[in-house]
């Protein structure tokens, strides 16, 4: 949303995530992003910030709580 808003053009835009725990055992999570797009290294620059700063991302970084519940998907009269 970023790069559209700014006419950025990403071109084919994908991300591969690998996850492994690090020798302590805590869980990493590797991002690499491509983009067949022209991008100059400020832009490059500035969408690691963004996507470092992203809602999941921060989540994940500070440890968030998962609960899961039944949901209620029957028909009513």
């Amino acid at each position: 949303m970023y790069a559209q808003r700014k006419g950025w053009d990403l071109g084919e835009f994908r991300a591969e995530l690998t996850m492994e725990r690090d020798d302590d055992g805590k869980l990493q999570v590797k991002r690499v992003l491509h983009a067949s797009g022209p991008l100059s290294d400020e832009q490059w620059q500035r969408l690691l910030e963004i996507v470092a700063n992203t809602p999941v991302t921060k989540a994940m970084r500070e440890g968030v709580g998962i609960t899961s519940v039944r949901g209620d998907d029957r028909a009513t009269d």
